[in-house]
């Protein structure tokens, strides 16, 4: 392991003057106006009105009866009824506790790119951007799961990256303390219980680790450092990895599924029975729920944020108010290059403490599954191909960052990289001051709106059909799988840059 590449950062002045100022600024542009629109937007209907049957259970108070949204598991419900319970059933109650974990996200990417690029210019690039991101903006602004997923998804990067750098520092020697790995372990738990995405930060984290551990043992005198670290390594692994990230992901079905704790799984009134049958239900929506959606997208259209949602389009007299769920293309185009340039360094120089490789892990794990994902029904003819959705892609927007941040620290040294970062920064902040309005539900006059989105507004519908989707037929109570090839042309995505 080369020591160097893992010693732990020297704080400075700067990096609390950086940190203070880009989260200040990150949570101004977050929390002012959390209430505007004064209504739901988005999905948040689905999760605000669970998490208020969650904290209130009482169908004066919440429009349902009972929770309605079983697809995804309960832990980000959990959090919103904690706002729902402290301000009540309102828009600030939906709110509060989201925008507080899109803030919190912000500062946490400041320690694990300083930590990981041992560079303050670095961390602030990484930072910064995800400061000024207009997807991250306002899914930290809505009351649904995908920032819930992020926080514990960096999270546990976070505490593996310490415990890396804790057992292999400078003096060589290991640390006794070994709670981060289990850490780790529940943040990745918790993201799974927040969508079930999350399942993809335990294999990135269980990768990561045992490829560190493999290389911490490896030398011209070692024959076997895979058996010799499995040895060593192998019950942390399988406690951090496995055992605590389920547990996790379990504990916060209590209260949620009903069943007799003690009585044998096997038995149909059990808990774990239960929570298993709560566990086929999800399964069965995501891999067989077959639709089409206008506002969908295809995963590899996502880093160059071609298709935008807007949550709310609304006349306001002569104005218009917007919040539309969209990505800056340049600086996500600007990104994806940069994690592609660091995989090139670190397959030329690859080692287990090197940066290259843990950004190229993140992404992978947080991105690539869902290509897979998507080209599913054309490779394997199994499943139908549900709607994809931009917001997908917000777990991925941390290591897109660190990429820029680990390019922007190498480039620097020169005069020409320095005003290359300069430029990119200003234009991000710019890009962000400009499209705020129509993010932040702002009025906005028709000429205004009509600028801001003129590059974005090919929203024809496409003029043929996709290949082919599945639907989804049930007759005398069987369920079978039907391949269409003409779905209505409405419900199709816009084949061109579209965000409206």
């Amino acid at each position: 392991m080369n020591r160097s590449a893992v010693r732990a950062a020297r704080w400075s002045r700067a990096d609390w003057v950086a940190l203070t100022i880009l989260t200040t600024i990150g949570a101004l542009v977050r929390v002012l106006r959390l209430t505007s629109p004064s209504f739901g937007m988005g999905d948040e209907g689905f999760y605000a009105n669970d998490a208020c049957w969650y904290a209130l259970a009482s169908p004066e108070e919440c429009p349902i009866g009972r929770e309605m949204n079983l697809e995804h598991p309960p832990l980000g419900k959990w959090l919103i009824a904690a706002g729902v319970k402290a301000f009540g059933h309102t828009i600030l109650g939906h709110r509060i506790v989201p925008v507080i974990f899109g803030v919190i996200t912000i500062p946490l990417l400041y320690l694990l790119a300083r930590r990981l690029l041992n560079s303050t210019l670095g961390a602030s690039v990484a930072t910064g951007l995800l400061a000024v991101d207009f997807l991250h903006l306002v899914l930290s602004r809505v009351a649904m799961l995908d920032v819930f997923l992020l926080f514990f998804s960096l999270l546990a990067f976070w505490f593996l990256l310490v415990d890396r750098d804790r057992r292999f520092g400078e003096d060589g020697e290991r640390s006794r303390v070994r709670w981060l790995p289990i850490a780790a372990g529940a943040a990745a738990g918790a993201a799974t219980a927040s969508k079930w995405s999350g399942a993809f930060v335990i294999v990135a984290i269980a990768t990561l680790a045992l490829a560190w551990d493999i290389g911490a043992r490896r030398s011209p005198t070692e024959r076997h450092p895979v058996l010799k670290a499995i040895r060593a390594e192998g019950l942390t692994w399988l406690v951090a990895f496995l055992i605590v990230p389920v547990a996790t992901y379990a504990l916060t079905f209590v209260g949620r599924v009903e069943g007799t704790l003690l009585a044998l799984p096997t038995e149909e009134t059990a808990w774990l029975n239960q929570l298993w049958d709560r566990q086929v239900h999800i399964f069965r929506f995501h891999a067989h729920h077959v639709f089409a959606h206008r506002f969908a997208s295809e995963p590899w259209s996502w880093p160059l944020a071609k298709r935008g949602i807007p949550f709310v389009r609304r006349p306001d007299g002569e104005m218009l108010r917007f919040v539309t769920a969209a990505g800056n293309p340049v600086v996500w185009t600007l990104s994806f290059v940069a994690v592609i340039y660091a995989g090139f360094r670190w397959i030329r120089n690859h080692g287990p403490g090197r940066p290259e490789g843990f950004i190229v892990a993140g992404f992978a794990w947080a991105y690539l599954p869902w290509i897979v994902y998507y080209f599913a029904p054309y490779l394997f003819f199994t499943w139908g191909r549900v709607a994809l959705f931009i917001w997908y892609i917000v777990p991925v927007l941390p290591f897109m960052y660190l990429a820029m941040g680990y390019v922007a620290e190498r480039v620097a040294k020169r005069t020409a990289g320095r005003v290359a970062v300069a430029a990119v920064t200003l234009f991000a902040v710019v890009a962000f001051a400009y499209y705020y309005p129509v993010l932040a539900y702002l009025p906005v006059s028709q000429q205004a709106f009509r600028a801001r989105v003129a590059l974005f507004d090919q929203c024809d519908p496409p003029p043929h059909a996709p290949f082919f989707f599945f639907e989804r037929i049930t007759e005398d109570g069987v369920t079978r799988f039907k391949k269409r090839t003409s779905p209505a042309r409405n419900l199709l995505p816009p084949e061109g840059w579209c965000w409206l």
